[in-house]
C-alpha cells in the first residue's frame, strides 16, 4: 500500500536531483530562481559533506518498511527512475560529485552570460556606476 509513496518519494528525489544539475540554467529564465538553486545546493553539500543520510531516502526506506531501494520492483519508476536516483556509486565519488557541483555552479552564478547587472535585470534600468 505504501509502494506508490514511496515511488513518488523516489520521483521527488529524481526531480530534486535535475534542478541541482539544471538550476542555472532556470536562473537565465528566471533570475530569483537562484537563491532557492544555491540553497538546495548548499542542502546537498551539507549531507555529502556530513555523510547524513538525505531525508528523502529516509523516508523512501520507511514506506518500504526499512527496505533499501533495489530498483527490481516491479513498477516504472523503481525500475528506471530509481537506478538513477542510487547509481551504486560510493560515497566518496558521490561527495566529489556534489562539490564539483557546487564549484560549477558558484562559477555560473558569477559569470552571468547576459552581463546585466542585478538592478538592471529586476527594473530594466541601467545599474549606476561611478563616475
Amino acid at each position: 500500500m505504501t509502494a506508490w509513496a514511496a515511488d513518488l518519494v523516489v520521483l521527488i528525489h529524481f526531480l530534486y536531483i535535475l534542478f541541482l544539475i539544471l538550476g542555472p540554467i532556470l536562473f537565465l529564465r528566471w533570475r530569483r530562481a537562484r537563491t532557492v538553486h544555491l540553497a538546495a545546493v548548499g542542502l546537498a553539500v551539507l549531507i555529502q559533506g556530513f555523510a547524513f543520510l538525505c531525508p528523502l531516502t529516509a523516508l523512501e526506506v520507511w514506506l518500504r518498511r526499512g527496505r533499501l531501494p533495489t530498483g527490481t520492483e516491479g513498477t516504472f519508476i523503481a525500475r528506471y527512475i530509481e537506478p538513477l536516483v542510487y547509481p551504486g556509486l560510493s560515497q566518496e565519488t558521490i561527495t566529489g560529485l556534489t562539490v564539483l557541483l557546487a564549484a560549477v555552479t558558484v562559477l555560473l552564478y558569477l559569470w552571468d552570460p547576459r552581463g546585466k547587472g542585478v538592478t538592471e535585470a529586476r527594473t530594466g534600468e541601467k545599474a549606476m556606476t561611478p563616475k
